[in-house]
């Protein structure tokens, strides 16, 4: 068994060692997929653990939702913010929280990697909203966890982390999840798809974040949903939100944006939508952590 292999290995096998969420993420998964769901029904849950309250409250009050200082109970939170919404806040805060720190690294941090997942996941809402498309909350939520299996790297595997980020700036691979596969059989999507599969996580989520770098599409997958993440983490690299250990953001490709409908103007009406919440997701992150 070479390197590679050997190290996949203990990839998989660290995977079982991740610690379980909290026991209130699985009744939350339960009303994620239940679109019957009432803003009193994830109230109810989401007011059992006064932390993710706090959280959530927190974040309709920050300039992300533009609601400072008017959002004082959970059941309007729900309300203004928007149930879909409230329900990936609810899931993705525990995660962020339940994570491992990661070792910092000269040229990413647990914040910066951070900001731009949420970067990624508030843009992917948003294309996917342009074209009224029903899942672009879970996409919001993709895109915030995307990047959970380079913190998984980074924590449990820190030399060989710090290798691959060192061929990337040395430009002996292009882009990191290349430089990944080469030293751990697997990129960072793969490992966070085994996270989030291992968690219970509904396929609408696990799908988009384990194909973002894939080079093949299975035939029967969500194309749209995984080529919007792509798109919108493609924007967010070239635009430098956050920070996620690549040193040259990827070239867009044709046949995506051709997918997604995306012309020249589209793409900078995204950046302009970007340029205008990037200090409201740097609050959205403080409001979490």
């Amino acid at each position: 068994m070479d390197q590679s292999a050997r190290l996949r290995a203990a990839v998989v096998a660290k995977v079982d060692e991740i610690p379980a969420l909290p026991t209130i993420v699985p009744k939350l998964l339960a009303i994620l997929q239940d679109d019957d769901a009432s803003v009193s029904d994830i109230a109810a849950v989401i007011s059992y653990d006064p932390s993710l309250t706090s959280k959530i409250l927190r974040v309709a009050n920050s300039a992300y939702y533009g609601f400072s200082g008017q959002v004082s109970e959970l059941r309007k939170a729900v309300m203004l913010i928007g149930l879909r919404m409230v329900k990936s806040l609810a899931l993705s805060i525990p995660i962020v929280h339940r994570l491992p720190s990661g070792s910092p690294s000269g040229h990413f941090s647990q914040m910066g990697l951070w900001i731009h997942s949420l970067a990624v996941g508030t843009l992917a809402r948003w294309l996917a909203q342009q074209r009224r498309d029903p899942s672009a909350e879970a996409l919001f939520l993709a895109g915030t966890l995307h990047d959970i299996g380079k913190i998984v790297f980074s924590e449990y595997f820190g030399s060989s982390f710090e290798q691959t980020l060192a061929n990337v700036r040395a430009g002996n691979c292009q882009f990191l999840y290349q430089s990944e596969r080469e030293t751990f059989g697997m990129d960072h999507g793969e490992l966070a798809s085994l996270i989030l599969k291992r968690w219970e996580f509904p396929a609408q989520i696990i799908e988009p974040i384990a194909f973002h770098h894939a080079d093949e599409i299975p035939p029967d997958s969500d194309r749209m949903s995984i080529t919007t993440l792509k798109v919108a983490n493609t924007i967010v690299q070239e635009m430098q939100v956050g920070s996620d250990g690549n040193v040259t953001p990827p070239m867009y490709d044709l046949t995506e944006l051709r997918l997604l409908e995306l012309t020249s103007t589209d793409l900078e009406q995204a950046q302009t939508y970007l340029a205008d919440m990037e200090e409201g997701i740097q609050q959205f992150y403080s409001a979490i952590t």
